[in-house]
């Protein structure tokens, strides 16, 4: 690819995720004892 060049992509990528905590209803410096746990899956689907 040239500086400047666009690639126009006519399939978005497949996006999902999902996120999860224990810190329901804490706040602060408590919330951080408690484990977080946080997923991003990206692909690009073949055309």
């Amino acid at each position: 690819m040239n500086p400047g060049e666009t690639v126009r992509d006519v399939s978005a990528p497949e996006v999902r995720h999902t996120f999860q905590g224990t810190c329901l209803g804490r706040q602060g410096s408590d919330c951080a004892d408690h484990v977080w746990s946080t997923s991003v899956i990206v692909r690009d689907r073949e055309a």
